[in-house]
């Protein structure tokens, strides 16, 4: 199953860069949603190899997922790979210059079945595809228009 949203943010590349891989932030917004978050490696600063566990309660049961940080091209990509009992997957962010001060950010996520519970789990999500589809488009615009206020609160650079 595969899903994907796009946005176009009035920041320059290098801060919706910096916002994307400020991954404390992220725990701390997870931990708020009620997600556990432990981090795996030992890798200092950013960089492939970074691994995360995370738990959560999902359909009545607690569910792990291992992401670990597989590509990281500065400016440009990130693309996390996701590991479950039931799923396996990718997810993607990818950002283009668009202007000085405009960027567009694109989210992929492809998940797959690892085994047949699995694969249930996909037909039962692909049912609400477009409910999933509406909550990241939703999540990727208050991203957006958060980074946009932060910009537009900026002092000038000189």
């Amino acid at each position: 199953m595969k899903l994907s949203a796009r946005s176009d943010i009035e920041a320059p590349i290098e801060q919706v860069f910096d916002r994307l891989t400020d991954f404390e932030a992220h725990e701390r917004q997870a931990l708020k949603r009620g997600v556990n978050i432990a981090r795996l490696d030992a890798v200092h600063g950013l960089g492939t190899g970074m691994s995360w566990e995370t738990r959560f309660a999902f359909r009545g049961r607690e569910r792990r997922v291992i992401v670990n940080l597989q590509k990281y091209d500065p400016y440009q990509t990130l693309e996390f790979s996701l590991a479950a009992a039931l799923l396996a997957g990718v997810f993607e962010t990818e950002l283009i210059t668009l202007a000085e001060r405009r960027t567009r950010l694109i989210l992929r996520l492809e998940l797959r079945p690892a085994n047949l519970r699995g694969r249930l789990l996909i037909q039962t999500l692909k049912l609400r595809k477009s409910d999933l589809q509406g909550r990241l488009e939703e999540r990727l615009s208050d991203f957006s228009d958060a980074l946009e206020a932060e910009h537009a609160l900026a002092p000038p650079p000189f």
